[in-house]
């Protein structure tokens, strides 16, 4: 009659569903989930233990950290795009938002930053007049040489509350996610 189990529409985890579970018009099954944390069980609908919350709250601290610590005001994806053209020399920028995981307009927009501030400059492909070629000034590598020490401390300061052994599982957990 019902499934066996059913997903959750707040946490997203799979809950069994019991005889007593009535279909919701709104939600489909409105299951009661409860979360083990820390050895504590919480209902999912306290949002504060939701996987999207926590998560959230970690990036924010993440942003912060970030904000402080890197010289020049640079922004997370500015400075992706600082280090992978950094590592890269120059590239089109079509592939440029493909490595750092930006589509076309977030990277245009990275990149016309970037160049109002003189740290890279775009030019067209002598090959391919339809490719936009993007690199590195002078100005943006040395930004970038002075950045990477800082990036190392930002790692550090956000991963602080953890043991070696707990950042080494946490960034293998993280890369099966992405």
């Amino acid at each position: 009659m019902y499934p066996a189990f059913a997903w959750c529409g707040l946490c997203f985890w799979p809950r069994w569903v019991s005889a007593r579970t009535r279909p919701s018009k709104t939600f489909g099954f409105s299951i009661r989930c409860l979360v083990q944390v820390s050895g504590a069980l919480f209902d999912c609908r306290n949002c504060s233990v939701t996987f999207s919350f926590i998560l959230r709250q970690v990036s924010q601290r993440h942003t912060a950290i970030f904000a402080d610590t890197i010289p020049e005001g640079l922004t997370t994806t500015q400075f992706a795009t600082i280090a992978r053209l950094y590592e890269l020399g120059s590239c089109s920028q079509n592939r440029l938002g493909r490595l750092t995981s930006m589509d076309a307009a977030t990277i245009k927009g990275v990149i016309a930053r970037l160049a109002k501030r003189d740290l890279a400059q775009t030019w067209t492909d002598p090959e391919d007049s339809r490719r936009l070629l993007v690199g590195l000034t002078d100005a943006g590598r040395a930004l970038a040489e002075r950045a990477f020490p800082k990036a190392f401390e930002i790692t550090d300061k956000t991963l602080e509350p953890l043991s070696e052994r707990e950042r080494a599982v946490l960034m293998d957990l993280l890369v099966r996610l992405r």
